[in-house]
């Protein structure tokens, strides 16, 4: 099949369909406190857990109750990244690109004391699990609760995506998922070039 032609029929289908992008509780959140949000997350991710926490404390003194910051600062509290083995941590990711995925996933628990990684560091962590026999589908809902849990993290989103469209029975909601985000200005440009990328070798699948 047509690979262009591939990618007007799916996007047809879903407008004929009424189907929304899958859009995410993020989207109904106040524009200061999403950019906090994902401003905790971006810290996190580059080693400053501390400014992480600053940027989640501020969205609680504008919502007390929002689930997202309560969540990213009880994760925190309970896994400082400052704990991590770091050495390991980039063996077990070398493993994982290496498709060495179950040495990958020993090591991954290592570096966090024996533990499966929290949250910051799980999308990785069931994209790899993912690729062994049997845990495919526990991959799935581990990252299906991890994008509702933290909506403003579109890296989540993405891997979650990613690992839809490596079955069959499930391509078409990665392939939505992958678009929605791809064509979201919102979205930053490496997120939306990875999507864009993942999308495109999901059609090729179904060609």
């Amino acid at each position: 099949m047509n690979l262009i032609k591939t990618g007007k029929l799916i996007g047809l289908g879903l407008a004929l369909s009424g189907t929304p992008y899958l859009a995410t509780m993020a989207e109904s959140q106040p524009e200061d406190i999403q950019q906090l949000l994902v401003q905790g997350h971006y810290w996190v991710g580059q080693g400053h857990p501390d400014l992480a926490i600053d940027a989640w404390e501020k969205v609680l003194l504008t919502d007390p109750l929002n689930k997202e910051a309560q969540n990213a600062l009880r994760e925190l509290k309970s896994f400082h990244p400052s704990l991590i083995d770091r050495k390991k941590l980039a063996l077990a990711r070398k493993l994982a690109r290496q498709h060495k995925y179950t040495d990958a996933l020993q090591m991954y628990k290592m570096a966090f004391s024996g533990a499966t990684p929290n949250s910051f560091y799980a999308a990785e962590y069931y994209e790899t699990l993912s690729g062994t026999r049997g845990g495919w589908k526990k991959a799935v809902e581990a990252l299906k609760q991890l994008t509702l849990k933290y909506p403003s993290n579109r890296h989540y989103r993405l891997v979650y995506g990613r690992v839809l469209t490596y079955h069959d029975a499930t391509r078409l909601d990665g392939l939505k998922i992958l678009e929605g985000l791809a064509t979201n200005e919102s979205v930053k440009p490496e997120t939306r070039k990875k999507a864009t990328a993942a999308w495109r070798n999901a059609l090729l699948w179904l060609s």
